[in-house]
Formats: C-alpha cells, sequence, structure tokens
C-alpha cells in the first residue's frame, strides 16, 4: 500500500517536472532568448548612429546623446543592457553581457514572431559567454549627398503639409510655417500627423502658388539627379516621396522648381440608380444557385478592383496600363505616392494566391477601358452580390456602369473612362 502511494507521488511529481519543463520552453520560445533581444537592441542602436551620422555628418560620443538625437532622451544604457562608445568619425562600439557563447548568426528572434536580420559586424562569432563587444561600422555619406537627400526630405514634408493645410481649410496656406500649424487639423491621413521638419530652415525652399490647386517649391542643390542614379539611404524621392514630382531629373546642380498639383476631392456622387443596404446573403438563396451566386459575387468583386486597379495605374503612371501586369507593375510595393492615393493596397492584393484574376481587361482609346468577366445567374442588383449599398456613396461618379442590372448568364463587359484620382473630375 505505502509503496503503491510512493509510486503514484513519484509519477505525480514527474508529470509535473515534465509540464514545468515544456511551459518553460514554451515561454522561452515565445518570447525569444536573451542573447537574441540584446542582439536586437544593439542592431536599433546601430541603426539609430547610422541615422544620426546621415543627417548630421556625425556620431554622438554617448547613448545619452544618441538617444537625445532620436527623440528618446530618457533611454539610457541600464534600461537596454547596451553600452556605446565612440570609435571614430563612422564607428561605434556595442557592448553587453550574454548568456551564451555563439559561432555567429545572421538573424535574432527576440520574439517567436519577429526575426531581424542582422548587420555584418554583429554576426561574428562570441567564443565566451558574458561580456562581450561588437565594433560596428558604419557608412559614411558624402556631404553634397546628404545636403540633397535632407533637401528632398524637406520638399517631401513641406508638400505634404501644405496638402494637408489645403484638405483642412479648403484654401492653399500663406507660407510653409502656416501650413505646418494648418496640417494637424486633417485628421483623415496618418502622414499629416507625422510630419517631420528635423534639420533645415524655412528659407531653404521657396513657395508660390501657380493656380487654385498647383503650388511650386523651388530649392538650391549641389548635385544633378538621374533616375539611375544610385539609391540615396537617407531619402530617396524615388522611393520615399509621397509626389512623384519630386523624382524628376535634374540634369545640372543649382536651383530647381516643382510644379506639384494637390489632390482635389472626387466630385459629389449622384444618388445611386440602386438603393440597398446588405449585401445579398447568398444563404437566402435556392440551395441549387448559392455555389453559382458565390462565384458571381467574386466575378463583380474581380471587376470593382481590377478597375480600381486601372485607375491608381493611370493616375501615378499618368498613362492607360496596357495588361493589368502592366498596372500592378505601375505601383510600388509600400510606395508612399500609392498610399497618398489610396492605391497602396494594390502589390499585396494581387500578389496574393488567394486573390486569383479570371476577368479580361481592355485599353480602348482616349483613357476608356473594358473589363469582362463570366457571370453564371442573372441578376438585377449584381453590386450588392458583393458589397454594401452604402459604399457606392464614396465612389467616383464614373463607375454608374457597374450599377446596372445583368439580364442573362454569360458574358459580361463594362466600360469605363478612367479619370486621375484627386484631379476632382468625374
Amino acid at each position: 500500500m505505502i509503496r503503491t502511494i510512493i509510486v503514484s507521488a513519484l509519477v505525480i511529481l514527474l508529470v509535473a517536472l515534465i509540464g514545468f519543463v515544456i511551459a518553460t520552453q514554451r515561454a522561452t520560445s515565445l518570447d525569444g532568448s536573451p542573447d537574441d533581444r540584446l542582439l536586437a537592441t544593439m542592431q536599433y542602436v546601430a541603426l539609430d548612429a547610422q541615422t544620426v551620422l546621415d543627417e548630421t555628418g556625425d556620431l554622438p560620443n554617448s547613448l545619452s546623446d544618441l538617444m537625445a538625437a532620436v527623440n528618446r532622451p530618457s533611454l539610457n544604457g541600464a534600461d537596454i543592457g547596451v553600452s556605446y562608445s565612440r570609435l571614430g568619425p563612422h564607428s561605434v562600439q556595442l557592448c553587453g553581457d550574454f548568456e551564451k557563447r555563439s559561432s555567429g548568426q545572421a538573424i535574432a528572434q527576440p520574439f517567436s514572431d519577429v526575426a531581424i536580420e542582422l548587420a555584418p559586424d554583429l554576426v561574428t562569432p562570441r567564443p565566451e559567454r558574458g561580456h562581450h563587444c561588437y565594433d560596428v561600422r558604419l557608412e559614411s555619406t558624402a556631404m553634397e549627398i546628404r545636403n540633397d537627400a535632407l533637401l528632398y526630405r524637406e520638399l517631401n514634408a513641406a508638400a505634404t503639409a501644405i496638402e494637408c493645410s489645403f484638405w483642412a481649410i479648403g484654401d492653399l496656406p500663406t507660407d510653409i510655417a502656416e501650413a505646418k500649424t494648418l496640417a494637424v487639423q486633417e485628421r483623415d491621413d496618418p502622414a499629416c500627423r507625422a510630419l517631420s521638419f528635423k534639420v533645415l530652415s524655412n528659407e531653404a525652399i521657396r513657395y508660390s502658388v501657380v493656380e487654385e490647386a498647383t503650388i511650386r517649391l523651388c530649392a538650391e542643390f549641389r548635385r544633378s539627379f538621374h533616375r539611375s542614379d544610385a539609391s540615396i539611404r537617407l531619402f530617396d524621392p524615388r522611393t520615399d516621396s509621397r509626389f512623384f514630382e519630386l523624382a524628376q531629373e535634374r540634369p545640372e546642380a543649382g536651383a530647381h522648381c516643382y510644379e506639384i498639383r494637390l489632390l482635389l476631392p472626387d466630385p459629389p456622387q449622384p444618388s445611386p440608380a440602386i438603393v440597398w443596404d446588405e449585401p445579398l446573403d447568398v444563404e437566402s438563396l435556392p440551395s441549387s444557385q448559392r455555389d453559382a451566386a458565390n462565384r458571381d459575387g467574386r466575378a463583380i468583386g474581380e471587376v470593382v478592383n481590377v478597375l480600381r486597379l486601372m485607375r491608381c495605374a493611370f493616375t501615378i503612371g499618368s498613362a492607360t496600363p496596357v495588361t493589368i501586369q502592366d498596372a500592378i507593375q505601375t505601383i510600388p510595393l509600400d510606395s508612399p505616392v500609392a498610399k497618398r492615393y489610396n492605391c497602396g493596397w494594390v502589390p499585396s492584393y494581387f500578389s496574393n494566391l488567394r486573390n486569383p484574376y479570371t476577368a479580361t481587361y481592355e485599353p480602348l482609346d482616349d483613357g476608356e477601358v473594358r473589363v469582362c468577366a463570366q457571370f453564371e445567374l442573372a441578376w438585377k442588383h449584381p453590386l450588392a452580390l458583393h458589397y454594401y449599398g452604402r459604399a457606392l456613396e464614396k465612389w467616383p461618379s464614373s463607375l454608374p456602369e457597374l450599377q446596372r442590372s445583368l439580364g442573362e448568364p454569360g458574358l459580361h463587359c463594362f466600360t469605363v473612362q478612367l479619370t486621375k484620382i484627386g484631379s476632382g473630375a468625374a
């Protein structure tokens, strides 16, 4: 009897011990290892140092100076477990206490769902556990390149502030200083609440009004600019600007002006010809029609999304796309220009294998396009298969074509005159 009790107790203890080990391993896996978190912190400190070097041409002497320069003055080495030393004009030393030695790793995983690619100098081995230092070399940027990159960033911020204030008050500001003050009143666009004017003075940029919604910004550049130039790390107008006008080529150094067209709202949409509230409940249809109805819902959704894609590409690329693939390639991934026109959804949507498109597209003359799709059933309100009725209130008035009924099954085509987003045209 006593032996049985002892054996049972040992089994219970063993099960509890195994459960504790599994739970501990799982918690560690979810949180990531302390060494990985330390390496990730070092990576972020190195990136902050690179940013300050890019913007000022110099490195801070201490971690407190670095944190102040990047607007995090309350952080210190004790908080983050990293010590910082300036070794020279383009290098720093980062030290910390590690729990394990390492033969070197290219990726740090501070959390189970986060992986960070480490800088080459942080990949070197740690032969022993304990205190270890990494010497990190940073990239220097020539003064002329840095000056022009900062100027581009300031031009982008100034144009954004002017556009935000234009949206907020319905009129153009008198100068850039007023634009900065008024811009925060525009609540719909996050860019209006995240403006950054860090380095240059207002005098670096000259602002004037061309016409009702067109402005001119001028500045003095130290270098020429060509679209084939190497990428610019600090701020590249080809990839970082909200305004494609700033990516224009400049054949020589010196004064250059950009005329930027501000976005206007689409004209008010006439009352929809078809009125409904909720999308059609496919389950309310006879069971024999439900699968076809679901496929038809995807078909009308495809038609709408291809037309939205074409309007985005027509706006950003300034030409009617030849094919769907051409249109997709016009809109770069994570492009601020695309986000400005609310077209940032395009690259991820059309690259998702769960969103295959079978609709066909054909460019016609003078900005007209035709999109066709196959429907298995007739529908009085085909848009109701996919959309809430109130969604039509935000559509441009160039899309009434999509509100028409489909009198019979088969191939149906929709012809639309493209207009540029923000042009104020219907």
